[in-house]
């Protein structure tokens, strides 16, 4: 059945928070309890006219990588972050079916993942500060009650 509040979201999140315009490159992002999500922003991105990529998170890889991969498979930059600092827009849904996922993880490999994006963090820095990277996140999570926002949690 379809969500009609989701399909609103998405089009106030595309049309007028963002204001993707044709030929925008616009990254849609969440984890896979957002993918409802997920899909009607990236249907709304495509009907604005953007070229649309979209990633998924699967924290549940994450702690995988973490408990069973070297140093080496861990120090790797976030490909989707990277990605998605360099896009033009860029919608993401924060939230998870799982808050404590990495919570048996040894901090300082979580610090070397983090580390390792510190070049995507300055990209992401400097362009959101001056705003040419246009972005919001919206909090979702099991129940489906969404919110959107900017960091102040104001639209």
């Amino acid at each position: 059945m379809k969500d009609y509040r989701l399909e609103k979201l998405a089009k106030v999140l595309v049309n007028y928070s963002t204001k993707v315009k044709p030929g925008d490159n616009v990254c849609v992002s969440g984890e896979e309890s957002a993918l409802p999500f997920i899909k009607e922003v990236t249907k709304q991105a495509v009907l604005a006219g953007g070229n649309v990529k979209w990633f998924v998170d699967m924290p549940d890889m994450d702690e995988f990588l973490f408990k069973n991969g070297t140093m080496e498979q861990i120090a790797q930059p976030n490909y989707r972050f990277g990605e998605c600092a360099k896009a033009d827009v860029w919608i993401s849904a924060w939230g998870t079916d799982n808050i404590s996922t990495l919570s048996s993880v040894d901090g300082e490999l979580l610090k070397s993942r983090r580390l390792a994006n510190a070049d995507n963090r300055k990209i992401y820095n400097d362009r959101s500060a001056t705003g040419e990277l246009r972005w919001r996140n919206s909090v979702s999570h099991k129940r489906r009650r969404s919110i959107c926002g900017n960091e102040s949690g104001r639209i």
